[in-house]
């Protein structure tokens, strides 16, 4: 192998312009091989471009002088907050332990008592509604809206993404179906002081019970009635995703004989009133105890007026 000599005799040329460089020319006895060492060596100290590291740390392309660019990375565009936003596009602020913005949490405000007086405009956790009775209980009470176009106005965005067809498909004690959504139930008849009258009491919707007063049933189902009472009529109050005469999700049901189409037209004091209504107990004339006639397939009912008469509940101001 060719060693090289120190005494190597080199004819140095200094060009001066604009970008002055520096030629070196050297002679020895090696011939071609040294030059290409001598190549080989030059590289070592040219400035090639950047040099490619594989470090993922590496914070950027190393210099001539071997001191590593700490200049900042490309800016690749804002980064994408995960974050839900508020009506006004600002961040919510982080979820809660169900995944839920704290502001879309339900309002704690409502009415108690059996006054049909509007007690305020309050936000549920799903929709914004009237609250009515003798007064307001809770901590929001003050928090009311004027309407409820300001009332969704500032919730807005707040609405859960869970679709559902029934109760049946939402948390059992937590949720209940409400217009095709998942939404907080109310659970409020736990803490309620309504005194509901005879022959009505709280009653249970998919694991919650609001404060609110219905006629107690005689049956959920056809299985919980006594031949020949056979068969479970649903009552008049029954909440969306109900089906038709289907009486799980319905109060004022009423066990009798098979035969005859439902419900029974018994006063509303037995049967209960479809939701928006409320029944008056002094008013109209409906009989307070009917009876189906399975030969003919038609109700029959006592002539007395003292069954209740379903009335809608009159609106807020």
């Amino acid at each position: 192998m060719s060693r090289l000599v120190p005494s190597c005799r080199c004819l140095v040329f200094v060009l001066v312009s604009s970008s002055p460089f520096v030629v070196a020319a050297c002679g020895d006895d090696d011939g071609p091989t040294r030059r290409s060492d001598a190549g080989r060596d030059a590289s070592a100290t040219t400035d090639t471009g950047p040099r490619m590291d594989a470090t993922p740390s590496d914070a950027g392309p190393s210099t001539d002088a071997g001191v590593t660019d700490t200049a900042p990375a490309m800016d690749t565009g804002p980064a994408i907050d995960a974050t839900p936003a508020d009506a006004n596009g600002e961040d919510a602020g982080p979820l809660d332990d169900a995944g839920v913005d704290p502001r879309c949490a339900p309002q704690d405000a409502r009415g108690e008592g059996a006054c049909e007086a509007i007690v305020g405009i309050f936000w549920d956790g799903f929709e914004c509604s009237y609250h009515s009775g003798c007064r307001c209980v809770g901590e929001d009470c003050d928090a009311g809206y004027a309407d409820i176009e300001s009332c969704m106005a500032a919730h807005e965005g707040c609405r859960g993404p869970t679709a559902c067809v029934s109760d049946d498909g939402c948390a059992r004690g937590a949720q209940w179906c409400i217009d095709g959504r998942c939404a907080p139930c109310d659970n409020s008849g736990l803490a309620c002081f309504l005194l509901c009258a005879d022959g009505t009491a709280f009653y249970e919707r998919n694991g919650c019970t609001p404060c609110d007063c219905q006629p107690i049933n005689d049956c959920e189902s056809d299985d919980d009635c006594v031949a020949p009472a056979s068969r479970c009529y649903a009552g008049r109050f029954c909440w969306p995703g109900c089906a038709p005469g289907d009486p799980k999700c319905c109060q004022g049901n009423t066990c009798d004989v098979p035969g005859c189409e439902g419900p029974s037209p018994v006063g509303c004091r037995v049967s209960g009133c479809p939701a928006g209504e409320s029944c008056a107990l002094e008013s109209g004339c409906e009989p307070s105890s009917c009876f189906c006639d399975a030969t003919t397939g038609g109700w029959g009912c006592t002539d007395d007026c003292g069954g209740g008469e379903c009335r809608p509940v009159p609106p807020g101001p």
